[in-house]
């Protein structure tokens, strides 16, 4: 309680603080008022200022309703992303799926990131297991000419060193 009184305090100050600037001055911080803000990036492909990258958090044949979601995307010259674990997929009865993402979504610009063979929280296992369940993804991954360039920490962030070195490793 002490400490939602005190965050509450904080943030009355900074309030009455904003007023009491905003009170002196139309522009205390001096920025013109047409331009809010300016941002340059360099490099982008065919001169774009900006992209959108949806990631779902979902693997392709989970549900129906993902290819209309992959169709709306597609249809505003977007770009979609998809997690793939691949102990999912790992079977003669869902390899029709592992086709499908090949020959027909990778040819419309849709990738695939690995997020391991199972879809644990790789921060609780041993270095040796994580290892083994990021090499197992990669290593399917790259059978299945899905490409692997990115990874995802399924369940946490990674935050380990240990998981972070097996994955680096696998």
């Amino acid at each position: 309680m002490r400490i939602k009184i005190i965050y509450f305090a904080g943030f009355a100050v900074m309030l009455v603080s904003l007023f009491f600037m905003n009170c002196e001055s139309k522009n205390p911080i001096g920025i013109d008022d047409d331009e809010v803000f300016q941002v340059r990036v360099l490099k982008w492909y065919e001169g774009r200022r900006a992209a959108v990258s949806l990631t779902y958090d979902a693997c392709w044949g989970a549900d129906p309703r993902l290819q209309d979601a992959v169709d709306a995307v597609l249809s505003r010259n977007l770009r979609i992303d998809f997690e793939l674990v691949t102990g999912l997929f790992d079977t003669p009865a869902q390899s029709f799926l592992v086709d499908q993402m090949r020959n027909e979504m990778i040819p419309k610009g849709i990738h695939f990131f690995g997020h391991g063979h199972d879809h644990i929280c790789h921060d609780s296992l041993s270095f040796d297991l994580a290892y083994i369940s990021f090499k197992k993804c990669y290593d399917l991954m790259k059978q299945w000419g899905l490409s692997p360039k990115a990874y995802a920490y399924p369940g946490s962030a990674g935050r380990l060193e240990t998981t972070q070195l097996a994955n680096k490793l696998a």
